[in-house]
């Protein structure tokens, strides 16, 4: 396949053309590089997104093969986000004051098949938890009139003091907390990796 470099405003034209809603696409596509039409990492200060809420059961083939070139054998177990985070890891390693932070189903802090593989990366790679809302209700804005349960972790290489979101209605409003650090579990604890023997 030829790879070509397009313009910004080239590149997500050919991605919405004829797209009375939004699209999920993926680059390879389209034949480019999207990453092109980045700044480069070591000038961005932010990440943030709110990736497809894909659960490692409703995986592609596709999908299969993307999280397994992201992640490495881990993107089999994981859900579709986690590969959001891989990337944006990759992304800004050569910049020490960038933060990232996405919308994230919250089975990524659950279990020991989704937060080892995933915040075992992360702190491998110098990254800790800036800030993070436990659980809460998201309305997903689709035409079904989804809900899902999600959480946001954000993350930086910083040492001020974390701030944790809880929610004692997760429909209600958070309540914040300073905990010392805050783990992959979104717990007030240092970091623990549950794994299976």
């Amino acid at each position: 396949m030829q790879r070509r470099t397009l313009g910004t405003r080239e590149a997500l034209e050919g991605i919405l053309e004829g797209a009375a809603t939004p699209t999920r696409a993926f680059a390879s596509d389209y034949g480019y590089d999207l990453v092109s039409l980045l700044l480069p990492g070591d000038e961005c200060s932010y990440v943030m997104g709110n990736p497809p809420f894909i659960g490692h059961q409703q995986h592609t083939q596709q999908i299969k093969d993307d999280m397994e070139l992201v992640c490495g054998k881990a993107g089999g177990s994981l859900d579709y986000v986690a590969g959001w985070y891989f990337k944006a890891i990759d992304f800004l390693d050569g910049n020490p004051s960038a933060q990232f932070a996405f919308v994230s189903t919250n089975s990524i802090t659950q279990g020991q098949h989704k937060s080892p593989p995933l915040f075992k990366h992360v702190v491998e790679r110098g990254w800790r938890i800036r800030f993070a809302h436990r659980t809460f209700c998201w309305d997903a804005q689709t035409t079904d009139n989804a809900n899902v349960h999600v959480v946001i972790v954000g993350f930086d290489r910083g040492t001020n003091a974390p701030a944790l979101y809880e929610y004692d209605d997760i429909n209600g409003e958070p309540v914040e907390a300073r905990p010392a650090h805050i783990n992959g579990y979104l717990l007030d604890a240092s970091d623990v990796f549950v794994e299976a023997r």
